[in-house]
């Protein structure tokens, strides 16, 4: 593992496919540094509860489960909620999950609220903040995003998380390519 104020990149590799109307799936697994193994999956099955439209906030729900794959104690499964409503240009979300281990009673809350707006046919930016809620202690990250649509299903998107509060870490910088197939 890297050191303070050391870069490491940790590759994921995602699959997410409607399984229905208002049904989906999302899983994916990280590639260990190393190259020598694969770690980190994740699950999440998702449902639509309400449409977005003019004027409505739209609903949905999630179960996660998301984990190592060394130990089962590293292992957690979530039940989320999010939301999302237009505003104009600007599209705002968010996201409350509690999640828990599986193999002890560990609740604790992740959650996230955004804010997106269009800045042209292609260009979309994105300010989001995040916190995780666990055992009484309050870890909050804040940070910009901006994707481009590549093509009719291809997107680039960079964007960093910066940790806020007396706690100070490391940003976490993330660059995703999204291809539809």
């Amino acid at each position: 593992m890297a050191g303070p104020g050391a870069w490491e990149a940790w590759p994921r590799l995602q699959l997410a496919m409607p399984l229905g109307d208002r049904l989906g799936l999302t899983a994916e697994i990280g590639i260990d540094p190393s190259g020598e193994s694969l770690d980190t999956p994740a699950a999440s099955l998702k449902v639509l509860l309400r449409e977005p439209g003019a004027g409505r906030t739209g609903f949905a729900a999630a179960l996660d489960l998301f984990g190592s794959t060394h130990s089962m104690t590293e292992t957690e499964a979530g039940l989320g909620l999010g939301a999302l409503r237009s505003l104009g240009p600007v599209t705002f979300r968010g996201v409350a999950t509690i999640a828990t281990g599986v193999s002890s009673w560990t609740p604790h809350l992740h959650a996230g609220l955004s804010a997106a707006l269009e800045l042209g046919r292609r260009w979309r930016t994105l300010g989001e903040v995040v916190a995780d809620v666990d055992g009484g202690e309050v870890a909050v990250s804040a940070g910009p995003t901006l994707k481009v649509a590549l093509g009719a299903s291809t997107a680039l998107a960079a964007g960093a998380l910066f940790r806020v509060g007396p706690a100070r870490a490391d940003p976490v910088i993330t660059v995703q390519l999204t291809q539809g197939i």
